[in-house]
């Protein structure tokens, strides 16, 4: 009887961990794809200080140029990218970590003064810092 009480109740429990890991999974890719709309919103209205503020105060920023650390020197790195033309930003994340830690997946920018658009990779680590989720490190490059 305790057999068949602990066979019913074992698996009972293990769906329940499963179910409670997917929903925590959900909340993480939830709060990241937030993160990452309002980057894309920001960049859209050319607001490098709006971006900025996504980054935690010691965050790296490491693309095909040299490598930025610090927010306002993130926020400074996009006011030059604005100057230099570059449009909308769109991101697709294809891998979340389960723990909420990073992300990866690719982005598309638009550079309407070359007449296109770029496609590239990106990974980020996040931290929680005031119950916001930040930027930690963000890495990106082009494809092609």
């Amino acid at each position: 009887m305790l057999r068949r009480a602990l066979a019913l109740a074992i698996p009972g429990g293990i769906i329940g961990h499963v179910s409670m890991a997917n929903a925590q999974m959900g909340d993480h890719r939830q709060a990241i794809d937030a993160l990452f709309r309002n980057f894309s919103e920001a960049y859209g209205r050319h607001d490098a200080d709006a971006i900025g503020a996504l980054f935690t105060e010691d965050a790296i920023l490491m693309g095909p140029a040299p490598i930025v650390i610090g927010r306002q020197a993130i926020a400074q790195n996009y006011k030059g990218r604005f100057n230099q033309g570059f449009g909308n930003i769109g991101f697709q994340f294809q891998y979340y970590d389960p723990d909420g830690a990073w992300a990866a997946g690719t982005y598309t920018v638009s550079l309407p003064q070359a007449g296109g658009e770029r496609l590239g990779n990106v990974t980020s680590i996040f931290r929680r810092q005031a119950n916001a989720l930040l930027i930690h490190v963000h890495t990106f490059n082009f494809r092609g």
